[in-house]
């Protein structure tokens, strides 16, 4: 016995639907782990912008490549930095920043850090600049004394 008409289109509406429901059924678990994922992400960038992850070796690590600022030429380059954390805000600012240069020479340095990794100091005479970017670990960093 042939089977009817009626029950073919029900089969050829079946082989339709159930990888269609398949396919919808994936992209729901795809679409609900990415949105997982988002999440995570989001609170990692908040807790870097909060300054929970900014520690002192990251900005020491940015100031071990200065030189001295002298008033001519190429000042000696640093040969140790230490660096302490502040107690205001997000970025525990003021920074306290001691250089010590292979002339012999340390400078201490008041700097603040800006919410986007920016940095500027100075000495406590304000004779002294200290600026460059990125503390909170971008790979482009310049870093200058002035």
């Amino acid at each position: 016995m042939k089977p009817t008409t009626g029950s073919n289109t029900v089969r050829r509406e079946l082989y339709v639907l159930l990888p269609t429901a398949a396919v919808g059924l994936v992209a729901g678990v795809v679409a609900l782990f990415a949105h997982g994922g988002d999440a995570a992400l989001i609170a990692a960038q908040q807790a870097a912008q909060r300054g929970a992850s900014l520690q002192p070796v990251q900005l020491e690590s940015i100031l071990q490549n200065t030189r001295e600022p002298v008033p001519t030429g190429r000042g000696a380059k640093a040969l140790a930095v230490s660096c302490h954390v502040g107690t205001k805000g997000p970025k525990l600012n003021p920074w306290g920043c001691a250089i010590h240069y292979r002339s012999g020479a340390t400078i201490e340095y008041r700097i603040e850090v800006s919410r986007d990794g920016a940095f500027r100091g100075s000495d406590r005479t304000g004779a002294r600049l200290i600026h460059g970017c990125c503390v909170l670990g971008s790979a482009r960093q310049r870093r200058r004394p002035t």
